[in-house]
């Protein structure tokens, strides 16, 4: 099989909603998933956020993807701060090393960004995984639901 990485644009996810929902269906239900909601959530987050997708090249099924989200920072002349929200591939697919092939694209495409800085919040049973890209556990990570 063969894989390619390519940014997610509202035709594609048009196109490909449903592998895109089967990629993502393991981190969380998708509840009830709707075309017009994932378009209507791409469209209101697309300043500030990016999301890339696997894309398995034989069927062109969404097989993963990772979402992030950015800010420009004043404090450091402009330099982007970047926080993934969602890294997932299809567990179909998981065995051909394409999580960490999304990690290596993200981060080689942040670096050309001039990222100063990348977060993440995990399980801490896939902390292993992301420490293999220099990822570093904090001390404190604070959250509200509302």
């Amino acid at each position: 099989m063969e894989f390619f990485i390519t940014e997610l644009t509202l035709s594609l996810l048009k196109e490909k909603f449903e592998s895109f929902c089967h990629s993502m269906a393991w981190l969380k239900v998708v509840e009830n998933p709707n075309l017009e909601k994932f378009i209507n959530t791409f469209e209101a987050s697309k300043s500030y956020s990016k999301t890339f997708v696997v894309i398995e090249k034989e069927s062109w099924d969404i097989v993963g993807s990772v979402r992030g989200l950015l800010d420009y920072k004043f404090l450091r002349g402009g330099s982007i701060w970047w926080r993934i929200e969602e890294v997932s591939v299809n567990p179909k697919y998981q065995w051909n090393w394409l999580g960490s092939l999304l990690m290596q694209y993200v981060l080689e495409y942040l670096n050309w960004e001039w990222c100063y800085k990348i977060e993440l919040a995990c399980d801490q049973k896939l902390a292993p995984f992301y420490e293999k890209f220099w990822f570093q556990g904090l001390e404190v990570e604070m959250k509200m639901y509302t």
